[in-house]
């Protein structure tokens, strides 16, 4: 009895702990450094641009998205230092783990609208006047919005879900190594305050933390469920980032979501179905880049 019990067991285990290897601080700590080296080289670019000290030679949102690409270069490279090139394999399957149970896809797409849901209620809490709702073509838009942010979602999960999580869950357990991850994936966007209109600026900053530490579990909390899949954790990110877009961020139609709307015509919130967005001035609103969980 004790025999047959143990196999399904054993094989969530193998799934779940196949790129657990043991704890190398020195590995670890090369690639946090070389995640926010990357991110913040990408983000200097349209900082300084906003300030006038360079001519932005692409539109910010390629610097941004950019960021997530050097997370997942990080964690490659760190995989390859550590493990050689079956790590980086080993790594880079997860992304290819598609053949899990439907309920997880349910789960990736459903459980970060709680998210956006806590922050309605806070703000009807708060006393704010309830937001309109998103006319017609707003929904129509979401499938492309949710494709469009999958692709830097998945990039960034590399780094953090890929690589990192695994290697401290085993040493920590998966509850504490969220906590401490999330904690450094929030910190990696701190230059993002320094964009102006960018959406950030009117945020606390320890509210923010609070929110990708949250974010930071129920991923972690997803990539185990699912036998590891990169897949999975990356709908989920990109659920997150995408499921305040039709309500304009809730409690205003901020200058990350104008990006989002203007890039594929939507409608502003603030003003009903026919008006459409506007083309805003400041430099930081000139891309499609959206940030709400990053």
């Amino acid at each position: 009895m004790q025999a047959i019990a143990s196999k399904p067991l054993a094989a969530r285990d193998d799934r779940t702990t196949v790129l657990a290897a043991n704890l190398s601080w020195r590995h670890l700590i090369l690639f946090v450094g070389a995640a926010y080296l990357l991110a913040w080289l990408c983000f200097g670019v349209p900082i300084l641009a906003a300030r006038g000290l360079i001519a932005l030679p692409a539109p910010d949102a390629v610097f941004l998205t950019l960021a997530t690409l050097g997370v997942c270069l990080a964690g490659v490279a760190a995989a390859a230092a550590q493990s050689g090139r079956s790590g980086v394999r080993a790594l880079l399957v997860q992304v290819l783990r598609w053949r899990v149970r439907p309920v997880w896809y349910l789960a990736a797409f459903l459980l970060p609208a709680l998210f956006p849901a806590v922050a309605f209620l806070r703000g009807l809490a708060l006393g704010k006047s309830t937001p309109p709702a998103p006319p017609l073509q707003v929904w129509l838009s979401m499938p492309l919005v949710m494709v469009a942010l999958v692709i830097p979602a998945i990039l960034e999960e590399v780094g953090w879900r890929g690589y990192a999580l695994p290697r401290l869950q085993r040493r920590f357990g998966w509850l504490i190594a969220s906590l401490g991850l999330g904690v450094v994936w929030a910190g990696i966007h701190l230059p993002l305050w320094l964009l102006p209109d960018f959406g950030f600026a009117d945020q606390s900053v320890p509210l923010y933390v609070a929110q990708v530490v949250g974010i930071s579990v129920v991923l972690a909390w997803l990539y185990n469920a699912s036998g590891g899949s990169l897949l999975v954790t990356g709908i989920a990110h990109a659920a997150v980032n995408g499921w305040p877009i039709p309500w304009g961020g809730l409690t205003s139609w901020s200058a990350a979501e104008r990006r989002i709307g203007r890039c594929l015509a939507l409608p502003d919130p603030r003003r009903g179905s026919e008006a459409t967005v506007s083309r805003p001035r400041s430099l930081a609103t000139r891309s499609g880049y959206i940030t709400a969980s990053r």
